[in-house]
């Protein structure tokens, strides 16, 4: 089973009896060029090699570049006809891989010639010559061509987007996430490096931590980079101060793993998330198969394990998948009690929903997810981690961290109220039709989230009348049935300052002790 890596995904529409779970390692991801002027031409000075004039299909600074150093690093965008992404999925990656050796024969090149090839982002990134771009110019099968620049949103710019970094990068809190302890799925964290104190912050560290059948892709030896290793990074340069838990559920080196190897990692986290201090969960990955709605009846027994750690008090926040789908996810975000984490392009001015992010009705949040880069020594030198809705799911985890540090009281559904209230409401538009406000997510942003966790001062523990355990199931009977995003009327309070229950059907609960 492959990883969801963008260059070489494998799509397979049917239900496997026994379904891998892939991280969701993605090539970095098509980002709007920086637009250049158009540099200023001296009229006094006349040049004997005058190229001729592009057409628009040909950003300016392509033939600059090549007249002045021979060559150009590109981005080709591949042509696509109109509402290409409401096409079906298959459809669209047939369509993608056609054009794409079509123009390879056209240039007379072949894979291997490329820099990059994706197979849902409808374009390759390559070097090119003048004679190849006269090729590119006429051909019918390019949309258009631009500068492949180098970009990097580092975690302090991601910090800064979240509203807990200055431009100049001064943190404008002291939260760092201190009490907070995260679990992370994974494909296993090296604990050498500094950003994790050394394995001080690894609450598991010398502990049982890898739950693969096959142990010889366990993570043994230190210098493994792995993807759980840069996730694991992402949430501490968000909280550093949070502690995390090393569940190894994928191979440290292929990045696959299977069904139950993940029921392994959930079976540890119902047995020790008490002893352990869990408050949240990380998945950052997600199978390639993917769901309409909810997947309960494909993985009941995750189904059955997840519910279990919400009762617990602790979410599971799961990426929905990097193959562009704007109607399915994968598992386990298909989950009824999973928060299912899409990303967002921070490199705009508008929030911008990443092309490669799967949507659905099970799309719960966006945070940052493109070319994000930690620094995993302490010494400055970033170590990019790519981008993909697993890093959206890091960031967002990280926030989790500072939120339970902020009001270590917050149930569920408070934590979920606190994040939908302090971040902005994005229509993400799925399937059907992409166009109608069917769907909307919240794009987080930690000031004002934090701001509202401090606020809320409603526990069921303080409740009369009921049991706390009664209060919690009607608190999230509320969260999952749209309360807090404005289904129901009369709600005013409900899961932050009174008892919920009050005017619910006749039902009526005591006061506070």
């Amino acid at each position: 089973v492959n990883p969801e890596i963008a260059s070489t995904p494998s799509v397979n529409p049917e239900i496997a009896s026994t379904p891998s779970v892939n991280p969701e390692i993605a090539s970095t991801p098509s980002v709007n060029p920086e637009i250049a002027s158009t540099p200023s031409v001296n009229p006094e000075i006349v040049s004997t090699d005058v190229p001729h004039m592009r057409s628009g299909k040909i950003e300016d600074d392509v033939a600059t570049r090549i007249r002045t150093e021979g060559n150009a690093n590109v981005i080709v965008s591949l042509f696509s006809v109109d509402n290409f992404f409401s096409f079906p999925q298959t459809e669209r990656l047939v369509r993608i891989e056609e054009n794409r050796n079509a123009l390879l024969i056209e240039l007379g090149l072949t894979s291997t010639d490329l820099t990059a090839s994706y197979s849902v982002i409808p374009s390759i990134a390559m070097t090119i010559t003048e004679q190849q771009l006269d090729i590119l110019e006429a051909s019918t099968l390019v949309d258009y061509v631009y500068i492949d620049r180098p970009i990097q949103a580092q975690v302090a710019e991601v910090r800064q987007h979240l509203g807990l970094n200055d431009a100049s990068g001064v943190p404008l809190t002291s939260i760092t996430g201190e009490g907070s302890t995260i679990a992370v799925l994974d494909s296993g964290i090296d604990s050498s490096y500094p950003i994790f104190n050394f394995g001080n912050d690894i609450v598991n560290a010398t502990d049982e931590t890898c739950f693969l059948a096959n142990t010889s892709e366990c993570i043994t030896a230190s210098g493994v980079i792995s993807h759980g290793t840069t996730m694991a990074a992402i949430i501490k340069s968000i909280a550093p101060n949070a502690r995390l838990v090393d569940i190894q559920v994928l191979s440290a080196t292929s990045g696959t793993g299977f069904y139950s190897d993940w029921l392994s990692g959930l079976n540890y986290l119902l047995e020790n998330h008490s002893a352990l201090g869990i408050t949240a969960v990380n998945a950052s990955f997600s199978t390639q198969i993917l769901y309409e709605g909810e997947c309960e009846s494909v993985y009941p027994d995750a189904a059955n394990a997840v519910r279990q750690l919400r009762e617990a008090g602790i979410l599971v926040f799961s990426s929905t998948g990097n193959l562009a789908n704007l109607g399915a996810v994968g598992a386990p975000a298909c989950l009824s009690n999973t928060v299912g984490v899409g990303s967002i392009d921070i490199s705009q001015s508008n929030i911008i929903v990443s092309s490669f992010t799967n949507r659905s009705n099970r799309l719960d949040f966006l945070a940052s997810g493109e070319d994000i880069a930690v620094d995993l020594n302490g010494d400055g030198e970033l170590y990019e981690t790519g981008g993909g809705t697993s890093h959206s799911t890091a960031v967002l985890s990280g926030l989790v961290a500072l939120l339970y540090e902020q009001n270590p009281e917050l149930l569920p559904s408070q934590l979920l109220f606190s994040l939908r209230n302090g971040g902005q409401a994005v229509n993400v538009g799925i399937l059907p039709d992409v166009n109608a406000q069917s769907h909307v997510a919240f794009a987080v942003n930690a000031s004002g989230s934090l701001q509202i966790a401090e606020d809320i001062n409603f526990s069921c523990a303080s409740i009369v009348g009921i049991s706390e355990v009664e209060c919690t199931y009607l608190i999230d009977l509320y969260t999952v049935t749209g309360g807090p995003n404005g289904s129901w009327i009369n709600d005013e309070g409900w899961g932050t300052s009174f008892t919920p229950c009050t005017d619910c059907h006749g039902v009526t609960c005591g006061p506070y002790d």
